[in-house]
């Protein structure tokens, strides 16, 4: 009896020994705490700001965000690779990622922020807070592994900074929606450094100083460029429809923008074009012929050069969204020629049509404006 209940214990330690080997420690965490250094300027921005909780009420409930105001919710003596919005490198537990979109913050990052020692960062994510007309300082030029830069309507005001330029690893940025200017010598040296460049949103940022042709210098990598309302003027190169990589091109609000589409057989890969409110000559015939791969079109208050023709949209056999708003169109909807089964959303509105609305699955995505 003796050797039974030994063997059985020699048996119990084995298997125990063999599992603790096996298995994860749960003393020491499987990534490194955060990096001491990148803690305390954190935590100095979050001092330097304010935030207003209202907003990020409204903004929780509006967008349905599980956790607005990340930096709220930070504090020391905890490890901050945990804390919301802020992501770490797996192996050295510096800070790589910060992403405060809707954060509710409130307040002005001067040139010596504590943001920008965080040496380490890949992608920067301000959008959608409040920083009381900040300039985009030289500083940002610091952020030498920055890969995406995100400062979408955050009320960032003055001219971009040139040293933005510095940031040669970048793949997509949006300074969207701020007060910004951007003067030609800084695109230039944005165009000649970001050679990896997927995605540029410049919307609302007042480019009249530049002049269109410039933008064929763009990375051959970019994919969407988006435009809105940036006071562009002059002739749109002709030659950034036949770009093989670019799927997305917003140029609405832009009035004394002038194109030309090129003018012999070509295909382009388009799949989202915006030329609403602009003064662009809209001949729908030949934009369908040369625009196949669309799946989303807005030519919101256009000239037309042939009005009320609309049979050609049928041709559009991809088209899923399509806004014909404001364009004082007349007589009968040509339903046939919407492709309603594919279409989710659909803008007729301020037009001058007649008729009745056709029979509409009700279990559809579809929406319908008018």
């Amino acid at each position: 009896m003796v050797w039974f209940t030994r063997f059985y214990l020699l048996l119990f330690l084995f298997y125990s020994s063999f599992y603790l080997l096996s298995s994860p420690s749960t003393s020491s965490p499987t990534s490194p705490l955060c990096h001491p250094d990148d803690t305390s300027a954190l935590l100095q921005f979050k001092n330097s700001l304010s935030f207003s909780e209202l907003r990020c009420e409204r903004e929780h409930i509006l967008y349905e965000l599980a956790s607005p105001c990340q930096a709220m919710s930070w504090k020391n003596g905890t490890d901050c690779c945990r804390w919301d919005g802020v992501t770490c490198d797996d192996i050295t537990g510096h800070v790589i990622g910060l992403n405060l979109t809707f954060g509710g913050l409130n307040g002005t990052i001067q040139s010596n922020s504590s943001l920008f020692r965080l040496a380490h960062l890949k992608s920067l994510v301000l959008s959608e807070n409040d920083f009381n007309g900040s300039q985009i300082s030289s500083e940002f030029g610091k952020f030498e592994n920055m890969m995406h830069l995100d400062l979408f309507h955050s009320n960032f005001s003055g001219q971009v900074a040139p040293e933005i330029s510095y940031l040669s690893k970048l793949h997509t940025i949006d300074l969207s929606w701020n007060d910004l200017r951007l003067e030609a010598s800084t695109l230039k040296r944005i165009v000649e450094n970001t050679t990896n460049l997927t995605e540029l949103s410049l919307s609302g940022v007042d480019m009249s100083s530049i002049a269109p042709i410039s933008l064929m210098n763009l990375s051959s990598s970019l994919t969407s460029l988006r435009l809105y309302y940036s006071r562009l003027q002059g002739k749109f190169p002709e030659g950034m429809f036949r770009r093989p990589n670019l799927q997305v091109l917003y140029l609405d609000g832009n009035t004394n923008l002038s194109i030309s589409f090129p003018k012999y057989n070509w295909s382009s890969p388009l799949k989202k074009l915006s030329l609403s409110s602009t003064n662009i000559p809209i001949d729908l015939l030949y934009l369908v012929k040369c625009f196949q791969n669309l799946n989303a079109l807005s030519l919101r208050s256009c000239h037309f050069t042939r009005s009320n023709d609309l049979l050609p949209l049928s041709n559009l056999t991809k088209l899923t969204r399509l806004d014909l708003s404001y364009n004082n169109f007349s007589g009968q909807i040509p339903w046939n020629s919407l492709n309603l089964g594919r279409l989710t959303y659909l803008n007729l509105a301020t037009n001058m049509f007649v008729g009745h609305l056709p029979e509409i699955d009700c279990m559809a995505t579809f929406r319908f404006h008018q």
